[in-house]
């Protein structure tokens, strides 16, 4: 899977630079490769299954696969970067696998699992806050995926139509110590 995955990428790259270049246009530099919603679909091998365990969840085999990935494009690509969501099952960053410089980890705050009326840094979503340290660790790159005004379970509040300000300038604050970028 991982040789057709570098083979196909690396088709796509070649096909899209020619492209752009054409159009005189910039080439993208950002691939994504990330797990849909659904995690049923993440190999359970024995071998990934071990892996798994290993790394405390499900992003220690992605990140594994995606180093490989990452390592043969930077190869002929050195300014190219590949992304990958930290979401859902694999949002606890692996324990000892870490992601190349060239792997831009997107983390996925989860509405379900966080309050958006209330930065990070408050108690009430310390688990999402430490999930995003954990990967301002590990990692050269972070961007976030926020679901902004989303409310517990999905349900909006009862609060007014406003932009906290507040919590987006401490969020972006505790955001920038751990190394998110985007």
């Amino acid at each position: 899977v991982k040789a057709i995955v570098i083979k196909e990428l690396r088709r796509m790259i070649k096909e899209n630079d020619a492209e752009f270049e054409a159009k005189g246009r910039e080439k993208p530099r950002l691939y994504d490769f990330s797990q849909e919603d659904n995690s049923r679909h993440l190999c359970r091998c024995p071998k990934c299954k071990a892996l798994m365990e290993k790394e405390g969840g499900d992003a220690g085999p992605l990140v594994a696969f995606l180093n490989d990935v990452a390592d043969d494009l930077a190869k002929d690509y050195p300014d190219l970067k590949i992304r990958t969501l930290a979401y859902v099952s694999s949002e606890l960053a692996p324990k000892t696998i870490r992601p190349r410089d060239n792997i831009v980890i997107q983390y996925a705050d989860l509405y379900t699992r966080s309050d958006c009326y209330r930065p990070l840094t408050h108690p009430v979503n310390e688990k999402q806050r430490e999930k995003l340290a954990d990967w301002g660790k590990i990692a050269k790159s972070i961007s976030v995926w926020d679901y902004w005004n989303m409310g517990k379970d999905g349900v909006r509040p009862s609060c007014p139509d406003t932009i906290p300000v507040d919590v987006i300038a401490e969020d972006f604050r505790f955001m920038r110590d751990n190394n998110v970028t985007d």
